[in-house]
């Protein structure tokens, strides 16, 4: 099969730091809050490029028409079912006024504290690829209209979506004026995901260059990805032609970043570095790692809650996000097996 994914949850945050050295490594973030752990990407030499093609009320891990702090919750927009990209802040706060974008509250706020950082969104990312972009949905269409197209966004940034293939465009020439971000900043066809995804394996790939490439996996696309494994294989073996891509098999290496759960604010580094020492120490009692762990409310949050440490925190108080010495060397399996221990009952 040209395309093939593997799950490298052998490698450890040191890893990630020695690849991104000679490969260009790449997250994917929604936007939206996110945790200590998610802070970590900026910190990384790669590219952050956060999804903002979500529907605010459906994304659980972000939520991004919500403003987390440690202190709870506020909601900022009351636009939950638009397109994150035509949502707009509803119910400031001291911070951002009525009518700031949501991506600008959360993307902005990660920009502003990591100014070094190469930080994206998506609609950016797909704005400085449209002409890859193009020939690709050019090139494809023949082969699958349905592997290409799916929703659509009005300028009110309402989602319909087609589940009958008749309604489909067929031809280029049906949708090269009408595709969101791309070719209309307002409405059109969405890039489906899993064109997303191909267009990230061309340009990590370095157009076929290099046959293995290197993404740094949420809680989300470590699970799905593998079911797209087929039409991204028949996706990319029909573009090699079209595009004089090298390498007849594309791997791409999955990292289950958000395993690392032991990243924390620096004021909490020194009890996260006890608890991480008495896991490697080979500390069994669940009541003693408790204790420890009790006192690191960014190891053991959860997105769910809506009440965690985030940017908008890390901006108020001027931390750095850091990672106990230990945990950086630890499999991203090995973390997520003591996280496990820790979270249990």
């Amino acid at each position: 099969m040209p395309c093939s994914i593997t799950i490298r949850d052998d490698l450890a945050l040191t890893d990630v730091r020695t690849l991104a050295r000679s490969h260009l490594i790449e997250a994917t973030p929604h936007t939206g809050n996110w945790t200590t752990w998610r802070l970590l990407y900026p910190s990384l030499p790669i590219r952050t490029v956060c999804v903002d093609h979500t529907i605010p009320c459906r994304d659980r891990n972000a939520h991004p028409h919500l403003l987390i702090t440690q202190a709870g919750a506020h909601t900022l927009s009351s636009h939950t079912e638009r397109l994150t990209t035509h949502a707009h802040v509803t119910h400031p706060n001291t911070s951002h006024q009525s009518g700031t974008s949501l991506s600008e509250v959360h993307t902005g706020t990660v920009r502003k504290l990591f100014p070094a950082a190469e930080v994206l969104t998506h609609t950016e990312y797909l704005r400085n690829h449209c002409e890859l972009l193009l020939t690709c949905y050019e090139s494809l269409i023949s082969l699958s209209k349905g592997a290409l197209f799916w929703r659509h966004v009005d300028e009110s940034g309402t989602i319909t979506a087609h589940k009958d293939r008749k309604r489909l465009p067929s031809t280029f020439s049906e949708v090269r004026d009408n595709i969101f971000c791309v070719t209309n900043e307002t409405s059109g066809w969405l890039v489906h995901n899993r064109l997303a995804i191909l267009l990230d394996m061309l340009v990590q790939s370095h157009m076929g260059e290099e046959s293995v490439i290197y993404h740094l996996s949420g809680p989300d696309m470590v699970h799905y990805l593998e079911s797209e494994q087929k039409i991204l294989s028949r996706m990319y073996d029909h573009l090699r032609p079209v595009l004089g891509l090298r390498s007849e098999h594309l791997t791409i290496a999955l990292i289950p970043f958000a395993n690392m759960r032991f990243a924390v604010r620096e004021s909490h580094g020194q009890e996260a570095t006890r608890l991480c020492e008495a896991l490697e120490a080979g500390e069994t009692c669940r009541q003693t790692l408790q204790t420890h762990a009790a006192r690191l409310p960014d190891i053991v949050s959860d997105t769910e809650t809506t009440c965690y440490f985030s940017q908008h925190d890390l901006v108020s108080c001027g931390e750095r996000i850091v990672v106990p010495e230990p945990a950086e060397h630890w499999s991203f399996d090995l973390c997520a097996r003591h996280h496990s221990m820790l979270s249990s009952g």
